[in-house]
């Protein structure tokens, strides 16, 4: 194999229907709910109050809410529910975790 190259299994048919969901899902207007935006409000300053307002910022948060943004985005709907928070809040720790 020359260089860097990687094997792809996928076919022009497949490329072709992956750039058409990106496309669909790019166009996505992402919104959060009064009952889910209460409820990562309501994590958010229960973390704070465990951990501390020096480590727990609205960077923290708003690093959340975009992964969650995302998580809805991927999966093809225009609202966050409380799965996508939750799974967002796992996604961030895990990846905190590994930096450390």
């Amino acid at each position: 194999m020359k260089g860097d190259a990687i094997p792809s299994s996928l076919t022009h048919g497949d490329s072709e229907l992956l750039r058409g969901y990106l496309a669909q899902i790019s166009k996505l207007n992402i919104s959060i709910d009064a009952p889910t935006a209460a409820e990562m409000q309501d994590a958010f300053v229960k973390k704070r109050k465990e951990a501390g307002a020096t480590t727990i910022d609205e960077t923290w948060f708003g690093t959340r809410i975009v992964v969650a943004k995302g998580i809805t985005r991927n999966n093809g709907r225009e609202v966050v529910t409380p799965r996508d928070w939750q799974e967002s809040l796992e996604i961030c720790s895990q990846w905190e975790t590994r930096r450390r």
